[in-house]
C-alpha cells in the first residue's frame, strides 16, 4: 500500500471505530441475557438389564434437571427407558406431548405458556420392542425445550442439548451436553442459542482502533 493511500485509510478510522463502538453495544446488549452453561457433558448409564443410572445437573437456584436412564422388569416386560425429569423444584419444566419430550431443530424459537409443559419427560423408550420417542439411540444430538418459573406467570425460557446411545433393544445412556436459557422473563430463545461469540473480537477490534486514533494524535503533535 501506498504511503498515500495509507494516510487515506487512517482517515477512515475514526468512521471505522465508531462503527465498531455501535456494533459492540448491539451485541453485548442482545447476548447479556443469554446464560450459556459452556460444555457439561454429563451422563448417566447403565450396562445390563434391571438397572438404572441417574445425573443430576443444577440448572438454575430452584431447578435441577435429572437424567435417568433404566432397564427394569415390570408386568412381565422389559421396559428401557432414557428419560429427563424435574428434580426437586415440582414444577412442569420440560416440553413434551404424549409423555415424550419435544425434539428441537438448531435455530427453532422457545416460548410460550400455550404449549404443553410436563414435569418429567421420555427422550426414548422401548417396552418388549415396541419403540417411542424422538431422539433414538445413535448418539445423535438433540435439543429440549424447558421452562423456569421465577414468579407466578412468569418463565425464563431454555434449551438443553441432549443425546441417547444404546442398540436395538433400547437406550443406555442419556447425556446432557450443554444447555442455555434466556433471563428475560417470558422472552423467546432459539435453540442452540448462546451469548453472542463476536462479542470479544468487537472489543478487540474497538481497543485497536483506539490505539491506531491515539497513534495518529502522537504523530500530529510532532
Amino acid at each position: 500500500m501506498s504511503a498515500s493511500n495509507w494516510r487515506e485509510g487512517l482517515g477512515s478510522w475514526p468512521i471505522y471505530a465508531a462503527a465498531a463502538a455501535s456494533a459492540l453495544a448491539c451485541s453485548t446488549s442482545a447476548s447479556a441475557s443469554i446464560i450459556y452453561s459452556s460444555a457439561v457433558n454429563l451422563s448417566a448409564a447403565v450396562a445390563a438389564a434391571a438397572t438404572s443410572s441417574r445425573a443430576t445437573q443444577t440448572l438454575r437456584p430452584l431447578l435441577a434437571a435429572r437424567l435417568t436412564v433404566s432397564h427394569s422388569m415390570s408386568d412381565g416386560a422389559l421396559h428401557e427407558r432414557a428419560r429427563l425429569t424435574d428434580y426437586g423444584g415440582g414444577h412442569p419444566f420440560i416440553l413434551a406431548a404424549g409423555g415424550l419430550a419435544k425434539l428441537f431443530a438448531s435455530g427453532a424459537v422457545i416460548s410460550g405458556p400455550e404449549v404443553i409443559w410436563e414435569q418429567g419427560a421420555a427422550l426414548w423408550e422401548d417396552t418388549n420392542g415396541v419403540q417411542k420417542g424422538h431422539w433414538g439411540t445413535d448418539g445423535q444430538p438433540g435439543f429440549a425445550a424447558f421452562r423456569i418459573q421465577t414468579s407466578p406467570g412468569n418463565y425464563d425460557y431454555g434449551w438443553l442439548q441432549l443425546s441417547v446411545t444404546g442398540n436395538a433393544e433400547g437406550p443406555d445412556s442419556i447425556t446432557l451436553i450443554d444447555y442455555a436459557y434466556n433471563d428475560v422473563a417470558n422472552a423467546s430463545i432459539e435453540a442452540g442459542e448462546t451469548p453472542e461469540p463476536s462479542t470479544k473480537a468487537l472489543m478487540l477490534l474497538a481497543a485497536g482502533f483506539a490505539g491506531v486514533l491515539a497513534w495518529r494524535r502522537r504523530k500530529a503533535a510532532v
